[in-house]
């Protein structure tokens, strides 16, 4: 059966079911009733009604109508497709298809690319479509398939059902929600992506990924994650500047920023991060390196071999250390710092710093520090010419021309160190070729011990040593 043409407004009704043979001209309107039918579409600006038929076409345009019953299968290739409500399947490569509300199948092969809202997709293996606008689909993929969300319009979110499928493209400024796990993603410039157990390729900058277990491979990028349950994402790539609040992230790159808080965070072997953050939980792996840059109120779990620099930190806020051992800790200036645990090497390299600590080995010279060590072993000063307050501390002195001021403290002299004190009721043990310079304050002799005193010097203010 051939129907070449029919008058505008009027459709041609066909009863037939399993006809092999209805050829359709251009600009035809016909509905089929009853399926199984092979009808080929010879012109193009045709309108077809009906369920359950092959329509055999390429190159041309069609409007299908099937809006119940099984789905029309599309078998030709390069059609442009218009449907509203329906059903549909393609089996042939380069179709086009726009429209709203219509459950499309792709079968294995076939590729579409769709300009649609609210539509259901089902992609079998080694399918391909694209999105190109619209949005709120449902895009139930496969595991070979490629889904390629390119655009969309704002305000809308498109949801990937999926478990290992490798081949999710995301374009610019898409929302797209990741069901299911082992994915890899692939996220251009300004994408919004909730995804758990994934792994994001991060190929722009300003996306938004929520989710947990993710892999995210960036490098050079911006990226906010909201990750607030669930199991760390990892980061791998380098020089990436992140942006999260009460996530949890962990960091396998180098030259990474971290600003937020209320974080979790972690550092894998050799990587290395700065935060300017509040409140965060750092825990670093051996060789990792962590730099804080303002904030404050953070908790640094680390290790023997990395390295912990606390730059700089807001007015009234500290940052706490748990280390044993740890030779790598740097303090910048103005910082406030509690070192839980001893044997610590701790280099002062700014000055009004505050250290709260016990059984360290303070590096620093020609600074000015402040030292509260109310128990546990006496802390090490190996510098020379510092200016040293404490309180009720221990502290131990290496080097030369120091000066303290503090009352009620412990302090012992090396072997030819000196020290000026302007001090009440101290304690202080000098060793062989020490001195003291007493300037201020009150020590008797009932205080002063002198471990070798045939060879140490204590003079009051002025006098000359003999």
């Amino acid at each position: 059966m051939y129907i070449g043409s029919t008058t505008i407004g009027a459709d041609d009704t066909v009863n037939a079911t399993g006809d092999q043979s209805i050829t359709l001209g251009s600009d035809v309107s016909v509905d089929v009733v009853g399926s199984g039918n092979t009808i080929l579409v010879a012109g193009t600006g045709d309108v077809l009604s009906g369920s359950g038929d092959t329509i055999s076409s390429s190159n041309v345009s069609l409007t299908i109508l099937n809006t119940s019953g099984t789905a029309d299968l599309i078998s030709g290739n390069n059609d442009t497709i218009t449907a509203n409500h329906s059903s549909i399947s393609f089996s042939g490569m380069d179709e086009v298809l726009s429209g709203n509300y219509d459950t499309v199948g792709l079968g294995t092969g076939s590729s579409v690319t769709l300009t649609s809202y609210d539509e259901t997709l089902n992609v079998n293996s080694g399918a391909s479509v694209v999105i190109s606008g619209g949005g709120n689909n449902i895009i139930n993929a496969g595991v070979d398939d490629t889904v390629v969300i390119d655009s969309m319009f704002a305000g809308y979110i498109d949801t990937v059902n999926a478990t290992d499928d490798q081949g999710i493209i995301l374009g610019s400024d898409v929302s797209v929600d990741v069901v299911g796990a082992g994915n890899t993603i692939t996220v251009n410039g300004g994408d919004s992506v909730s995804a758990n157990g994934d792994t994001i390729q991060i190929a722009g900058i300003d996306n938004s990924l929520s989710g947990s277990g993710d892999t995210i491979s960036s490098s050079n990028g911006s990226l906010t994650i909201m990750n607030t349950s669930g199991a760390a994402d990892l980061i791998s790539g380098n020089s990436d500047t992140i942006t999260a609040n009460h996530s949890s992230i962990m960091f396998g790159g180098v030259g990474e920023v971290l600003s937020g808080n209320y974080d979790t965070v972690g550092l894998g072997t050799s990587s290395s991060v700065t935060l300017t953050s509040y409140d965060d939980s750092i825990n670093l792996s051996s060789g990792a390196g962590v730099v804080i840059s303002g904030g404050g109120n953070n908790i640094i779990n680390a290790g023997i071999d990395d390295s912990v620099v606390i730059n700089s930190s807001s007015d009234g806020y500290a940052n706490t250390v748990n280390a044993t051992g740890d030779q790598n800790i740097t303090l910048g200036s103005d910082v406030s710092v509690n070192v839980v645990g001893s044997g610590n090497t701790i280099l002062v390299t700014g000055t009004g710093d505050v250290l709260t600590d016990s059984g360290d080995t303070v590096s620093s010279s020609n600074i000015s520090l402040t030292i509260m060590n109310t128990s546990g072993t006496a802390d090490f000063i190996s510098g020379n010419n510092d200016t040293i307050t404490t309180n009720r501390s221990s502290i131990m002195f290496g080097g030369v021309g120091e000066v303290m001021s503090g009352n009620y403290d412990t302090v012992g002299l090396a072997t030819g160190s000196s020290v000026t004190l302007a001090n009440y009721d101290d304690t202080v043990n000098m060793s062989s070729g020490a001195s003291v310079i007493i300037s201020g304050g009150g020590i008797t002799s009932s205080t002063l011990a002198l471990m070798t005193p045939w060879s140490s010097t204590i003079a009051p203010a002025g006098t000359p040593k003999r």
